[in-house]
């Protein structure tokens, strides 16, 4: 479990735990605190509000800067467990339950290629035809009838 969710498990029960004691309010920026003049008191609130903001995200960033861990144990940490092997299995599970023909599969494969032509399969290509005459038999009809004097 990560840190910020057992932080966050345990404010569920910071109520249980209260001893009596009072907690602190925060009031927040009062037209006292902006000062007595009238002019701008608009402007200087929206101000203390965007440096509110700066420190409670300057705040945040520290925290995350505290628990920084280097790559290397990130990735160690990542690369810990291996999960091909129960994946094959699951797979090869699945398969034994559900098998389709290979006519449905093929089907199924066709509808869903793209329209792309790039996608398409090639066309198979004609083989040509051969006749029934010999080159001797062209030669033979070209000498017959002089088609080209």
């Amino acid at each position: 479990m990560s840190a910020a969710i057992t932080q966050q498990c345990l404010h569920m029960f910071d109520d249980d735990f209260d001893d009596g004691k009072t907690k602190k309010t925060r009031t927040k920026g009062t037209i006292a605190d902006l000062g007595t003049s009238k002019k701008g008191v608009q402007k200087r609130r929206q101000q203390l509000k965007k440096h509110q903001k700066r420190r409670q995200e300057e705040n945040k960033s520290m925290k995350n800067k505290l628990f920084v861990k280097s790559t290397i144990e990130e990735y160690k940490q990542q690369q810990a467990e291996d999960w091909t092997d129960d994946s094959i299995n699951r797979i090869q599970e699945m398969s034994k339950v559900c098998k389709t023909s290979s006519k449905i599969t093929q089907a199924i494969v066709a509808q869903n290629r793209g329209r792309l032509s790039k996608n398409n399969p090639l066309p198979e290509a004609e083989q040509e035809s051969s006749t029934v005459f010999t080159d001797r038999d062209f030669d033979k009809f070209e000498k017959e009838y002089d088609f080209f004097s």
